[in-house]
Parts: C-alpha cells; structure tokens; sequence
C-alpha cells in the first residue's frame, strides 16, 4: 500500500490497496514540514521519529476509508487485519493500535 500526497484534492489517495506486503508514503516531492501539516490537515496523520529516522504514523482507520469499496470485503479485511498483525509484532503500530509507523519516500 502506498499513501500518496497529491497536489489537488483529496491531498492523500490511497494506491495498491490490495498489496499487503508494503506499507509507504510518498510524499511526491514535498519537503518533511509540508508533508506533516498535509497529513495532520487531511486527518490522515503525522510525521514523527523513530529510531533516529523521521516517519509517518497513519490513522489505521484513515486506510480503511481510503480503501474504499474494497474494505467491505471480507477478503480484503482478512488481509488488512493479517498486515496490522504482522506490522505490530514488528513494532510498526503505535502502542495505542491507531496507526501504522511508515517509511517516508521521494520528500524533497
């Protein structure tokens, strides 16, 4: 799954949906401070550290509405919930279980 930033609206669509083996944000160019005032403006998250790199912490339930008519499959919601499962034994979902913990690609 990618979470794109676009130049017009909605500012984050949500591309390859149905690939649960990734999870990335690109950021299509923009620098880190306007990505972070995108994400937090859309509802869709923040940028934050960790591990000494800076990443982006998106709303698990932001994907789930951007996944659109697909997350009313039960296919789909089987591999959603089967990535947040794996992504949490990895230490990529925030403590609270509301996000996922993302690398950041193509920032400015």
């Amino acid at each position: 799954m990618i979470v794109r930033h676009t130049a017009a609206e909605p500012a984050f669509v949500l591309d390859e949906a149905e690939n649960f083996r990734g999870f990335a944000v690109d950021a299509a160019g923009v620098d880190l401070p306007t990505l972070d005032a995108a994400l937090q403006g859309a509802s869709v998250g923040k940028l934050g550290p960790t591990e000494g790199t800076d990443a982006a912490f998106i709303s698990i339930d932001w994907v789930r509405a951007a996944a659109g008519e697909l997350s009313s499959s039960e296919e789909w919601l089987s591999g959603f919930d089967n990535m947040i499962a794996y992504s949490k034994n990895k230490g990529w979902i925030t403590e609270d279980g509301t996000q996922i913990i993302s690398h950041i690609e193509n920032a400015a």
